[in-house]
Formats: structure tokens, sequence, C-alpha cells
């Protein structure tokens, strides 16, 4: 071999020489170290969002449409209670007027206060001869207790039954009292028609209250003292 001549680049212990040659690359395949000529699509990391489709528009439609349906139907039913409860009765016009009280219950008057009975009468009314039988030839005089006290200026009205009927009307006090008073007796005796049963009434000036009542009796043997 000359000398001259480029020897080739031989290991040892090799049968053939390492021949360094640039091969040219075989068409459509893959290069080492290159990527794959087909580029992958991105992909984003995480959860992929659901791609909107008319379907799923639909349904979220209906969802809301039936929300209002609910509400809706909820105040119609509020609404028609209400009405029920403030409404007028059918076929009558809604007025403003007041509502009349029914009538008012006037409290009972007390019970008549009791009248004593006398043949003789002293300072102060004070009777004496007091009974409820007298003969028919006694002087009568009266006192009576009444149930509701009067005032300065009251006028009352009394009245003497004879065996049911009215045989006199007076009306007093002669004397006006400068104060209340709840006592009341006869400046005069009483007139009698014979024997039987006698009812003396006092009553207020409109004789709408009795004050007082009693009842004595003549006859014509003396009675047994009482």
């Amino acid at each position: 071999m000359d000398p001259r001549q480029p020897r080739p680049n031989t290991l040892s212990g090799e049968a053939r020489p390492n021949v360094l040659s640039i091969e040219s690359p075989v068409a459509g395949a893959p290069r080492i170290g290159t990527r794959n000529p087909v580029a992958s699509a991105p992909v984003a990391s995480g959860r992929p969002a659901p791609s909107a489709t008319p379907g799923s528009a639909r349904r979220s439609g209906g969802r809301l449409a039936n929300r209002l349906l609910v509400i809706v139907g909820i105040l119609a039913f509020a609404y028609a209670r209400l009405g029920g409860l403030v409404s007028a009765p059918s076929g009558a016009e809604p007025t403003t007027a007041p509502i009349q009280a029914g009538p008012t219950a006037v409290p009972a008057a007390p019970n008549p206060g009791p009248i004593e009975f006398g043949t003789n009468q002293g300072a102060g009314c004070v009777l004496s001869g007091t009974g409820s039988a007298f003969p028919v030839d006694a002087t009568i005089r009266w006192w009576a207790h009444l149930s509701i006290s009067q005032g300065a200026g009251a006028s009352l009205v009394w009245l003497l039954r004879y065996e049911g009927a009215v045989i006199d009307t007076e009306k007093g006090p002669t004397e006006r009292p400068t104060s209340s008073f709840d006592g009341l007796c006869g400046g005069e005796a009483l007139p009698t028609k014979g024997t039987g049963l006698y009812k003396l009434e006092v009553w207020n000036g409109d004789q709408t209250v009795e004050l007082a009542a009693g009842e004595f009796e003549l006859v014509t043997a003396s009675p047994s003292p009482s």
C-alpha cells in the first residue's frame, strides 16, 4: 500500500473497518431524536367542560318554567285565602259603615227597700206601734227605706193600693232636702177604706224604678200585739 494513500480508520480487533458515512434518510421514517411528525392536539389540564347542546338548553329552560309555575300557584292560593277572609258576602256591597252594636243589657234595679208601718210617729220619722196588721179605725203612718240613695233635688212618687187598685197618689218630699237621702216618711196618715189588704209603693219621679214597698192589713178585731 502506498504510504501516501489515506488509510481507513480501523479499530484493532475489528473484522471490518469502522467507516464513518452519512446515510441518506429513508423517506417517511422518523428520525432519531425527532418528534413524531404528526403533531398531537394540546389537551387542557383538569376536567374538560361539556360542550353546550340544544337538548341541555331545553332541559334548563323547562326547569325554569316549572319553578315559575310553582311560584305563581303559591301566590294564587294565598290571594284566594286572603280574599275569602275579607270578601263581602255574596250579593252584598262592601261598606265602610260601622257595625251597629246589639242592645245593651240594662242592669237590673235592686229589690225595693222595706216600708215600716205604725200608729204613731215622732221626731226623725221614728215610728211606734209598728206592725203589719191594725184595727180598722187605726191611723197608719209609714217610713220608707229607699234601695237607692236620691240626690238633693230628687222628686218621688208614692202609690197606695187597696186590694190591688190604686186609691191614692202623692208626690214629694214636700220639704226639699239639702243633701242626698235614702229614707222617706209620710207627713200625713194614709187614707184607708175599711178592712182589707193595703200596699204602699215608692217610685222615682218618672216611675221607672220601684225604690220601696210594703204591705199592711186592717182588720175588724184588735190584733194581738206583735
